[in-house]
């Protein structure tokens, strides 16, 4: 429990963690290895992903990927580390991987290297059959006994915990769905969710086909790092927000629109109707399309959800919402599109520059 305490304290470079991570779980065993799942405080997403082991010199050590695709190795020592900076040498496979310099933390207990990310280095933490570490303490020996079926479920990890980037989606597009699909037995088959930078050129021509100016896209919290979500706004206080995942073929649509379903119908405190169109399959395409109102007064939020998957398994979520209203958005003031019209033109939009993609 300590070992895990302190990764909690010192993963995401927060002073206080308890404001960055707000828990964790084990989510699968591979071997010797324990790989754990650490959560954000507030939207429930996943921040990383670790395997670790255990070692009869007393060290533990950790290979961790970070929502966002960063790579760290964790090394704990009983006795501790001195607070002065470790000058160290990395080899997997008898190749050397990695060296630098890095400093322990909480309170010299911890040390934290970053690995910058090649596919050689990953090939050497699977493929090679010892990690080695060389530095003023000496060099100090690690099995990989293992480790390829141990990153193959980190990367799982953090891939199938990222699609809770399809739960319900108002204004930040929190969410949490969890892990629901089943693994890929070829790993380079499973989903992937398109980051949030890889969406905005999407969203800008969308937007821009609808013949939408007045928006703005919002800045991405410390919390949600890695989430997949693209939210922007309008000038009438209005929402919409893009997400992706590229190789969803597998994934099921109704267990997403039941995570939408129930987490809209929690947060709502007063009066709640939902509801959904039949499926619509045009050119192969899948067209699902879902609401949700809640009449709470200053409380109150109007939902629309369309997911799209596309022939070649791309899947797509658009969401537009409206707080303080429970019904279908209302004319605006004049010389701006009705919210309606600017709903169905950004759909139009979406299906048309995604269906030739």
């Amino acid at each position: 429990m300590r070992y895990l305490s302190l990764i909690m304290a010192i993963i995401m470079g927060a002073a206080c963690p308890s404001e960055a991570l707000a828990g964790y779980a084990k989510v699968f065993q591979s071997g010797a290895w324990e790989g754990t799942a650490y959560y954000h405080d507030g939207t429930g997403t996943v921040a990383l992903c670790a395997v670790s082991t255990d070692y009869k010199n007393g060290f533990r050590l950790s290979i961790v990927l970070q929502a966002g695709g960063g790579w760290s190795l964790l090394f704990v020592r009983p006795e501790g580390f001195s607070n002065a900076p470790i000058q160290y040498s990395l080899y997997a496979g008898g190749k050397l991987i990695h060296s630098g310099q890095e400093t322990p933390e909480s309170g010299g207990q911890l040390l934290r290297i970053d690995i910058p990310f090649s596919k050689e280095t990953l090939d050497s933490l699977q493929r090679g059959t010892e990690l080695r570490v060389s530095s003023a303490y000496g060099d100090t020996a690690f099995s990989l006994k293992g480790s390829a079926d141990a990153i193959a479920g980190l990367r799982r990890c953090v891939t199938r915990q990222a699609l809770n980037a399809f739960g319900p989606a108002r204004e930040k597009d929190q969410s949490r769905v969890g892990d629901r699909s089943e693994a890929a037995k070829d790993e380079s088959a499973s989903p992937r969710i398109v980051t949030r930078e890889q969406l905005i050129p999407y969203a800008k021509e969308i937007l821009q086909n609808a013949g939408l100016a007045d928006y703005r896209f919002l800045p991405q919290d410390a919390d949600e790092k890695g989430s997949g979500v693209l939210t922007w706004q309008f000038e009438d206080g209005s929402y919409g927000s893009l997400a992706a995942v590229e190789k969803a073929g597998s994934l099921d649509i109704d267990r997403f629109i039941g995570d939408i379903t129930a987490a809209d119908t929690t947060s709502c405190k007063g009066e709640f109707a939902n509801g959904k169109a039949a499926p619509r399959y045009v050119n192969g395409v899948e067209i699902r399309k879902v609401f949700a109102s809640c009449n709470a007064g200053s409380r109150s939020f109007y939902a629309e959800y369309a997911l799209v998957r596309m022939p070649n398994g791309f899947l797509v979520k658009l969401t537009s919402a409206k707080s303080g209203s429970s019904t279908m958005f209302g004319r605006e003031n004049q010389g701006l599109q009705s919210a309606p019209d600017r709903v169905s033109r950004t759909e139009e939009s979406t299906f048309a520059l995604f269906a030739n993609r």
